[in-house]
């Protein structure tokens, strides 16, 4: 059963990685299901604060997610930078510590935004604007709670495994 744990939690959180770059249904949902995955799986230590941690950033980000217009929430634009840059700040902070992971999610998916925001499809951002902040919290937020609880696993497998 613990295999099979690890199996569906594994193929969710891939799942939820696909899904940050194509917004056919919030990832976040995908890699909190996953999580709990792992969680019944008895290897990885994810306790119940953390997975109620987690499920309400997934809720809040799948409900700010509803409030946006149909055309911007399905939009592609920026997502490869945003969602690549939130994985590299991902696994940078998976260096320094669980804690870290969050932050460094947020900053790469900072670094993400600006570098899309000096292409051409992205010029009308502006960094100071707020067409930049509504931009980073649409396409940042989400990647960010995604990419933290595939971090965290990562964590505590790097952990388990001795490293």
């Amino acid at each position: 059963m613990a295999t099979l744990c690890i199996i569906l939690g594994s193929l969710l959180m891939c799942g939820a990685i696909t899904l940050v770059f194509r917004p056919i249904f919030p990832g976040s949902i995908l890699a909190y299901a996953g999580l709990w995955a792992f969680h019944f799986s008895g290897y990885f230590p994810v306790t119940m604060q953390e997975l109620l941690f987690w499920g309400v950033a997934t809720v809040l980000v799948v409900c700010a997610d509803k409030l946006l217009p149909r055309s911007n929430a399905m939009a592609l634009s920026g997502r490869g930078y945003v969602g690549v840059g939130t994985l590299a700040g991902m696994i940078v902070g998976m260096l320094m510590a669980s804690a870290g992971i969050i932050l460094g999610a947020v900053i790469g998916a900072f670094l993400g935004a600006m570098a899309f925001s000096r292409t051409p499809q992205g010029r009308t951002l502006d960094f100071p604007s707020s067409t930049f902040v509504r931009f980073l919290c649409s396409r940042g937020l989400p990647a960010v709670i995604t990419f933290s609880q595939i971090g965290l696993i990562l964590y505590y497998s790097l952990n388990l495994a001795g490293y």
